[in-house]
């Protein structure tokens, strides 16, 4: 994947919960099932998952794709969790009508929003 300014990135792709509904996506932050009124400790399980799997944060970060399962305080805990690691977001939403995902770049990692807008190869 390349930002804006043509700068590679890497990008890591999960699903915010197993089981929800079907994802092209191998890893989920909540393999398990979760407590939703538990939003600290949801946001603490997204950090430590973002720093055990080596997520390089900043502006020559690398880039967390989230598939959303609609589990809203699931998805907020996974975006505060990038904000305080400083690591950028997009998040994936289904479409009905047409069976694909559509992005949504969220400015997670503080930089200009031109910057965190990415397109593939």
């Amino acid at each position: 994947v390349k930002d804006t300014q043509g700068r590679h990135i890497m990008k890591h792709n999960y699903g915010v919960c197993r089981g929800r509904h079907e994802m092209p996506v191998e890893e989920y932050f909540f393999p398990e099932k979760i407590n939703p009124t538990e939003p600290f400790a949801l946001c603490q399980h997204a950090r430590r998952r973002l720093v055990a799997d080596g997520v390089k944060p900043g502006m020559d970060g690398d880039l967390v794709n989230v598939y959303v399962t609609g589990l809203t305080v699931a998805t907020v805990a996974i975006i505060q969790a990038c904000i305080l690691e400083g690591i950028a977001c997009c998040l994936y939403h289904y479409d009905r009508d047409t069976g694909e995902y559509y992005p949504q770049s969220v400015n997670t990692a503080g930089l200009d929003p031109d910057v965190t807008i990415y397109r593939e190869e």
